[in-house]
């Protein structure tokens, strides 16, 4: 009997260290969709002065209103009222209890990584971003069309022009690519919006499929030099129109 009841004990132990790891790995996750744009902290909502104050006037009236019927009830209904409460107390402690959610390592997580710590402030409310949703499923059906029309001219132009959409909304929603620069002034975003849809080949790289990115790299002259000749091609085609040459490939040090 102790032999078993050591192994359920190394059991519970062994749940503890998954539910410990699984924690960890959904703030990670939640981090990371943040970082891409697909959540975002939500304003604070300012009510309305006149309707606050009316607001205010109904909850008086309402806590008059449940006071006195509490102090016109009888001595029975009050008993009842408190072994009731007694019994919810017990079943919150209880709750407490099992409550595992300031685990040492996810606070350890929050309180000391920098980017974690400023990311995840007191207070914040999240919620999720419908337009960066938009924007990346936008990006995959006007890649597949794309692809349908040019795909037996340029290798991959599907995939090209999804990427080069998913970089324009990821500059537009993307909080990382400001850098440590949250609150950015009118000049900086006028900049980011005449240049949220200019990209290079580099910037690709990070949202092209790993199977396409590892047949591009495996091609003489590797994958920058390979998505910047597929560029330049879709560029010259004009009906309909899928981009254009900004700058020349070759006198641009990222490859155009």
């Amino acid at each position: 009997k102790k032999k078993r009841k050591k192994e359920d004990n190394d059991e519970q132990k062994l749940d503890d260290a998954e539910l410990t790891e699984l924690r960890a790995s959904v703030v990670k996750s939640f981090k990371r969709l943040i970082d891409g744009g697909y959540v975002e902290m939500a304003k604070p909502i300012q009510p309305d002065t006149d309707t606050a104050s009316a607001a205010a006037n109904n909850s008086n009236k309402r806590n008059h209103d449940h006071m006195m019927h509490h102090m016109t009830s009888s001595s029975s209904n009050i008993h009842n009222i408190d072994e009731k409460k007694e019994e919810t107390d017990d079943k919150n402690n209880n709750n407490n209890n099992n409550n595992r959610f300031d685990d040492a390592s996810i606070v350890a997580l929050l309180r000391h990584t920098h980017s974690y710590r400023r990311t995840f402030t007191k207070g914040a409310v999240w919620r999720v971003n419908v337009h960066m949703f938009h924007h990346t499923m936008r990006a995959l059906c006007l890649g597949r069309l794309v692809s349908e029309r040019y795909g037996d001219k340029v290798q991959f132009a599907g995939s090209f022009v999804t990427a080069a959409l998913k970089v324009t909304a990821n500059k537009e929603h993307a909080p990382s690519s400001y850098g440590d620069n949250i609150i950015l002034s009118e000049e900086d975003r006028q900049k980011l919006q005449e240049e949220k849809g200019v990209f290079t080949p580099d910037d690709l790289l990070d949202y092209l499929p790993p199977k396409i990115l590892h047949e591009l790299k495996n091609k003489a002259g590797g994958a920058r030099s390979n998505i910047s000749s597929s560029l330049v091609a879709l560029s010259s085609f004009g009906w309909p129109q899928v981009l254009m040459e900004v700058e020349e490939a070759r006198a641009h040090p990222l490859g155009g």
